[in-house]
C-alpha cells in the first residue's frame, strides 16, 4: 500500500474507532441516567420479586432490599427467582430464600421460583408463580437499578396487564463496579435481539451449563 493511501486508511480507521467509542460512552451515560429513575422509595404491593445476580454481594444486596420491604410491611411476601445451575448442583433462588430467612423474614413468607437462569426465563418463573396462586398481585420488582431497567421492560412487554413497581437494591461501594455492571447490561440488552435458542445456547456456554 502506498504511503498516502495508508495514511488515509489509518485516519479513517481511527475515525471509526473514535466514533464507535464516543457512541459507546453516550449509550452508557444514557443507560446510567435512565437506571436512576427505576428506584421508587415508596414502592409497595402484594409480593416483592427479587432476581438472582451472582453468588456474591450483589445478590445479597438484592435480598436485603426485598427483606426490608417485607419487614417494613410494604409487601406481604417474597418470591426469589433465577440462578439455576443444574450441572453445578446449585439453585441461586433457593440460596436467596435462605438469606432472606437469615435476615428475619419468616420462611412461610418466601417462595422460590423454578429453574430459571436468565432474565427472560426469570420473568417466566415468577409468571408461573402467579398462575399457581390464581391471583394477579401487585408486584414490586427488586434488583439493582441497571438490571431493573431491562427486567421491567421485559415484564411490561410480556405481561402488559400486570401492575408492577420497581425498588432498587443498594449500589456497590465502589463506583467502578457500577460502571462494569453497565457494560454487562449493554451486552444483555444486545442479546435480546438474538433468537431465543441462540441466546440460551450462548448463556449456557458462558455459565458452563
Amino acid at each position: 500500500m502506498q504511503p498516502a493511501k495508508f495514511g488515509n486508511f489509518k485516519r479513517i480507521s481511527l475515525g471509526i474507532v473514535a466514533a464507535a467509542f464516543s457512541l459507546h460512552l453516550v449509550v452508557t451515560a444514557i443507560l446510567l441516567l435512565s437506571a436512576r429513575a427505576m428506584h421508587n422509595d415508596a414502592a409497595s404491593g402484594d409480593v416483592a420479586v427479587a432476581f438472582y445476580g451472582d453468588a456474591g454481594a450483589a445478590t445479597g444486596r438484592r435480598v436485603d432490599a426485598a427483606a426490608l420491604l417485607l419487614l417494613e410491611g410494604r409487601v406481604e411476601g417474597l418470591a426469589m427467582v433465577g440462578g439455576f445451575r443444574p450441572r453445578a448442583g446449585y439453585h441461586g433462588a433457593a440460596w436467596m430464600a435462605e438469606l432472606a430467612v437469615d435476615r428475619g423474614v419468616p420462611a412461610d413468607r418466601v417462595v422460590v421460583g423454578g429453574g430459571s437462569f436468565d432474565s427472560v426465563s426469570n420473568v417466566g418463573a415468577f409468571a408461573d408463580l402467579i398462575d399457581r396462586s390464581g391471583a394477579v398481585p401487585q408486584v414490586v420488582l427488586v434488583s439493582d437499578c441497571l438490571h431493573l431497567l431491562r427486567i421491567s421492560w421485559i415484564v411490561r412487554r410480556t405481561m402488559p396487564d400486570l401492575e408492577v413497581q420497581t425498588y432498587c437494591s443498594a449500589p456497590p461501594a465502589n463506583p467502578v463496579r457500577t460502571l462494569v455492571r453497565s457494560q454487562h447490561e449493554l451486552i444483555a440488552w444486545a442479546s435480546l435481539t438474538l433468537p431465543r435458542r441462540w441466546r440460551e445456547a450462548w448463556l449456557a456456554r458462558l455459565r458452563g451449563q
